[in-house]
């Protein structure tokens, strides 16, 4: 299990939350971290910034590289393996990596919005996503772009 504490650090844990251990370089406690998942193994640990990357550790957290480009990451999902992963970003944009975070494209993008939060199938096959004031989003296609369809804006007031 993982989490963000606001502001700048991210934190372990491998005892279902009894205690949880500061994560390490190149985490900075300097940095706004929006989002922290990982995989069901724990070795796949992906860490978003506001203002900056998307951090990859394959070795459950004790070292991180830079996984993602530069942007302002708001929320992010994996599968259960880490093989699929996704991210949402202002001003709107949705990338996916299917390849435990060596590549992201863009999948999907509403200029003008930001995106609130996003979620995955264990599978990842399903993914929703919901925008800030607004609006849902769903792929039952792994996310891949070309897949997303509009629902009820809502349904967002049921999500918060």
């Amino acid at each position: 299990m993982a989490g963000v504490q606001y502001p700048g650090s991210c934190f372990i844990s491998s005892n279902s939350g009894g205690s949880w251990s500061l994560l390490s370089a190149p985490l900075s406690t300097n940095k706004y971290y929006s989002a922290v998942v990982m995989d069901s193994a724990g070795l796949n640990i992906f860490v978003a910034s506001y203002s900056g990357y998307i951090y990859r550790s394959t070795n459950s957290g004790f070292s991180f590289t830079s996984s993602a480009q530069n942007g302002e990451w708001y929320s992010l999902a994996c599968s259960s393996q880490g093989q699929y992963i996704i991210g949402v970003q202002s001003p709107g944009q949705i990338w996916l990596s299917q390849d435990l975070g060596n590549s992201w494209v863009e999948v999907y993008g509403v200029s003008s919005n930001t995106w609130y939060a996003v979620c995955m199938s264990r599978n990842g096959r399903y993914v929703t996503a919901a925008l800030n004031g607004g609006g849902i989003y769903r792929s039952s296609n792994f996310g891949i772009a070309n897949s997303w369809y509009y629902y009820n804006s809502y349904l967002l007031f049921f999500l918060k």
